[in-house]
C-alpha cells in the first residue's frame, strides 16, 4: 500500500499548537496531531483472537490467574498513531531532531512504498539506527538516500514490550485484510463464471462436447481464488533481506549474497567521501577517531573503515605487514570515485595482495579467496575482471 505522505502534512502543523494554562502557568506547548481517519499501512486492531483477547486462567475453584494483554491495547493505539505520522526526508537534519538515546520503533518509506520496520536498543537509540541506515544507503546502485522517508516513534519502557514484532505484525494483518478485499472481489468473480459454466452444461449424449465442457470446468474448478492467510503474508520487503545486518566478520564472506545487496549493489563510480562521512560522525564522541596526515597504511585503513557507508574490511592474515607502509592519508582519501579511491589505495598495497569490490563489501586480502558476487579487484593499483584473477563464485 502506497503511502501518500502529501495526503498527511495536513495532519501536522508546526505553527498551530494547543496550549493549556493551570492558573498563571502555561504548560508546555506541543504541535497538534490529528489522527488519520482510516489505516494506511498498519493495521488498527488485532484480527487473531488469542492475541488480542483475555488471557487467564481459573485452575481452582475461587482463583484464578490474569495475564493483563498489552498486545490488543498497544495494536489499538500504536497503528492508527503510526499511520497517522508524517513521513519526513531521511536527511542528517531530520534525524538529529530525535533525542539523544530517545528508544523505539520506525519504519522506512522508498519512493512512498513501506519497505522495512526496524527498532532502536537500550546501546543505538532511534538517532544511532536511522543514521546507520542513511549511511548504508548511500555509494548503492538503483537508490540514493533521497528516494528514502522516515517515521519513528519514542516509546516509554520501550524494553518491557516487543513492540517491534508488534508492529511488523500490524503491516502483515493490513496487507492481509487487503488481501481479503481482493479476494472477496475475484471469489465473487470466479463464482458467477462457475454459475455461466454449469448452465451451458450439455447433454451427455453430445459426447466431444461434454468432454470439451467437462475440461474446462475442472480447468475452471482449479483456478478457484485461495482465501489468504496470515502465514502466507511477508513483512516489508527489506525486512530479512539482509538491510539491517551487521557484518559479523570473514564468515560470511563465502555467505550467498543478501536480497539487499542484489536489489542495491555498490556503485564503483560513486563518489566516497570519507573526510566529510568523519565530520558528520564528530557528534557521536564515544566513536571518533582522528586520523594523522601521515599514517601506516594499516592506521589509515582502519579509520577508512569506520567512514565510509559500506563494509570495507582487511584480511587478519599478514595484517602487520602494512605498517611498514607510511601514507599521506589528505592525499590517500581525497574525495573520489570508489574506484578510484579504492585504486590509489591497492597502488600502496605490497605486491600479492588484492582488493576485491563485491555487490556489498570490500575486501582487502593476500592471495586468492574463492568469494561471491564480485564486481571488480584491483591489484597494484590496476582494475582486473573477476574471471581474470580470484575466483569470483556464483550463487
Amino acid at each position: 500500500m502506497m503511502n501518500n505522505h502529501s495526503d498527511q502534512e495536513e495532519l501536522f502543523d508546526p505553527d498551530s499548537v494547543e496550549q493549556t494554562t493551570n492558573g498563571d502557568d502555561a504548560a508546555d506547548v506541543a504541535p497538534s496531531f490529528t489522527l488519520l481517519k482510516e489505516p494506511n499501512d498498519f493495521a488498527w486492531k488485532l484480527s487473531d483472537p488469542a492475541l488480542g483477547g483475555i488471557r487467564g486462567a481459573n485452575p481452582h475453584p475461587g482463583f484464578g490467574t490474569f495475564e493483563l494483554n498489552l498486545n490488543s491495547s498497544l495494536a489499538e493505539q500504536l497503528g492508527p498513531f503510526f499511520d497517522s505520522l508524517v513521513t519526513a526526508p531521511l536527511t542528517l537534519e531530520n534525524i538529529n531532531r530525535i533525542q539523544n538515546g530517545a528508544e523505539g520503533v520506525y519504519a522506512l518509506y522508498i519512493d512512498g512504498a513501506l519497505s522495512y520496520v526496524g527498532k532502536s536498543n537500550a546501546k543505538k537509540g532511534l538517532k544511532q539506527r536511522l543514521t546507520r541506515h542513511r549511511r548504508k544507503l548511500a555509494n548503492r546502485r538503483n537508490i540514493t538516500v533521497d528516494d528514502v522517508r522516515f517515521k519513528a516513534a519514542q516509546i516509554y519502557s520501550f524494553s518491557a514490550f516487543n513492540v517491534e514484532g508488534l508492529l511488523l505484525l500490524l503491516t502483515r494483518e493490513r496487507a492481509l485484510y487487503l488481501l481479503e478485499e481482493r479476494y472477496a472481489l475475484d471469489l465473487v468473480a470466479w463464482e458467477t463464471k462457475q454459475s455461466v459454466i454449469i448452465a451451458d452444461k450439455p447433454s451427455k449424449s453430445l459426447e466431444l462436447e461434454h468432454i470439451e465442457w467437462k475440461r474446462l470446468s475442472q480447468q475452471h474448478r482449479a483456478q478457484k481464488p485461495k482465501q489468504p492467510k496470515i502465514e502466507d503474508v511477508k513483512p516489508p520487503f527489506l525486512n530479512n533481506s539482509g538491510f539491517g545486518s551487521n557484518d559479523t566478520g570473514t564468515e560470511r564472506d563465502t555467505q550467498k549474497t543478501s536480497l539487499f545487496d542484489k536489489l542495491y549493489p555498490l556503485d564503483v563510480d560513486s563518489v566516497v567521501d570519507a573526510q566529510s562521512m568523519s565530520r558528520e560522525r564528530t557528534s557521536d564522541a564515544s566513536r571518533r577517531k582522528s586520523l594523522p596526515v601521515n599514517a601506516s597504511l594499516l592506521t589509515a585503513l582502519d579509520w577508512f573503515g569506520e567512514n565510509v557507508s559500506f563494509t570495507f574490511r582487511v584480511s587478519v592474515a599478514s595484517k602487520e605487514s602494512l605498517r611498514d607502509v607510511t601514507v599521506n592519508t589528505g592525499a590517500l582519501f581525497a574525495p573520489a570515485p570508489m574506484r578510484t579511491v579504492l585504486a590509489r589505495i591497492s597502488e600502496l598495497c605490497p605486491s600479492g595482495w588484492t582488493i576485491t569490490i563485491m555487490k556489498g563489501k570490500v575486501l582487502i586480502h593476500e592471495g586468492e579467496k574463492n568469494l561471491k558476487d564480485v564486481q571488480l579487484h584491483l591489484r597494484l593499483g590496476q582494475e582486473v575482471q573477476p574471471d581474470e584473477g580470484t575466483t569470483a563464485a556464483e550463487d
